[in-house]
């Protein structure tokens, strides 16, 4: 039986597209660029805000590492583009979400990476908007 066959613990990942096989692939396996994308891609169906505020951090790791000269860029391609969008498509990911994924996927300056940042920071004041406003 396949590992994408088996779930341990919740059914967050049940997709024609796994997270693990979208890292792999498109990511290159790395560590930092898969936190902040798995964080992203399941926050609705799993930890909420807690995901995105995790998702958030280990964005600004990236932005360090990157400013640091620590890590390269994993650089514009026309692949990682369309397995982005082929992800967000079959994961069923929203606009902000879709946004921080291919942002995250084809990565090749600091703007790009603002980029997700800033849909990252809209997104997550726009959850705590909205639960707040259920707390009134």
């Amino acid at each position: 039986m396949s590992a994408n066959n088996t779930q341990i613990g919740g059914d967050h990942y049940q997709s024609g597209y796994q997270h693990w096989d979208f890292v792999q692939r498109t990511l290159q396996g790395r560590y930092l660029e898969g936190c902040v994308t798995k964080y992203v891609s399941r926050w609705r169906k799993k930890n909420g805000l807690q995901d995105l505020q995790k998702a958030s951090h280990y964005l600004t790791k990236l932005i360090e590492e990157f400013g640091a000269r620590r890590i390269t860029p994993l650089g514009l391609n026309t692949l990682a583009f369309e397995d982005a969008r082929l992800f967000n498509a079959v994961n069923k990911l929203g606009t902000y979400e879709s946004t921080i994924i291919t942002c995250i996927a084809t990565w090749s300056d600091a703007r790009t990476l603002l980029n997700a940042q800033t849909a990252l920071k809209e997104l997550t004041a726009d959850v705590e908007l909205h639960k707040e406003a259920h707390h009134v």
